[in-house]
């Protein structure tokens, strides 16, 4: 695999970090909250949400992690906590970004860098070992 992919990958995994994660969600609601005050609490409330749905479902079910994986990751792996957040950030910022233009090829390209981007995301979480593809896909589904 390329360098670049391996090392996206890793800064991708940095956000296990708790305080990370809590810098990157209130950020990004601050973000959100200055192109318009609503979407930056849709965010945060439908973040949290993902958050608490997520780390329930890991609590009832309390699958180990891979052992070969290629980086040190804490927690259970089902489902996969980065694929649900990044994909409320990213359809967040879509949703925004697609009703507040009206050209049909502009809002095609918003829904396919947001797919892309979601993949890249549960792609890089099965790179590095943390997690099968179905963890990734029910995450991404949450």
């Amino acid at each position: 695999m390329p360098d670049l992919l391996y090392t996206a990958a890793y800064i991708l995994n940095a956000f296990e970090n708790p305080f990370l994660f809590v810098f990157l969600v209130l950020f990004s609601a601050l973000c959100l909250s200055a192109l318009k005050k609503s979407y930056g609490f849709s965010f945060f409330i439908a973040t949290s949400i993902t958050f608490a749905l997520t780390h329930s479902i890991k609590s009832i079910f309390k699958i180990a992690r891979p052992l070969d994986a290629l980086v040190v990751a804490n927690g259970y792996r089902f489902p996969s906590m980065h694929a649900a957040i990044a994909a409320t950030l990213i359809t967040s910022i879509a949703w925004y970004l697609c009703h507040n233009t009206t050209s049909k090829k502009i809002q095609g390209l918003i829904i396919f860098c947001a797919i892309t981007s979601m993949l890249f995301v549960d792609y890089t979480r099965i790179l590095l070992g943390v997690h099968e593809a179905f963890d990734v896909l029910v995450g991404t589904f949450l």
